[in-house]
């Protein structure tokens, strides 16, 4: 990886840290992927056309090199629901995995008057 891409990366991470409800998305590689790490997800959303190996490590919560996608639901109740979803040729998707991620613990300061 390249070190630019590395510090654009802390320099997220850093200025989200205080925002402990925020998922990580990306989309470029040609798999599907759910990785918790410091109760944080990170998504990889998957591929139409194309298929990479994918490795598995003690983070992750999910990985498939199947053509699909992933989506995220938000609930009426704070809730996340990441689901992942793999597509044939025909275009029927079939649910692979799903994770639900608790509400958020919003910090909710009052404003200064």
């Amino acid at each position: 990886m390249h070190p630019l891409y590395k510090e654009m990366i802390r320099g997220i991470e850093n200025a989200l840290s205080e925002a402990p409800e925020v998922t990580f998305v990306g989309g470029h590689e040609h798999n599907m992927q759910l990785i918790e790490d410091r109760k944080r997800n990170y998504v990889v959303s998957g591929s139409a056309a194309n298929r990479d190996r994918v490795k598995t490590g003690e983070k992750t919560l999910f990985a498939s090199d199947e053509n699909g996608f992933a989506e995220i639901l938000y609930t009426s109740d704070d809730r996340q629901i990441i689901q992942y979803h793999s597509v044939d040729q025909e275009g029927k998707r079939t649910l692979l995995y799903t994770h639900q991620v608790p509400a958020a613990k919003i910090n909710k300061k009052k404003a200064p008057c």
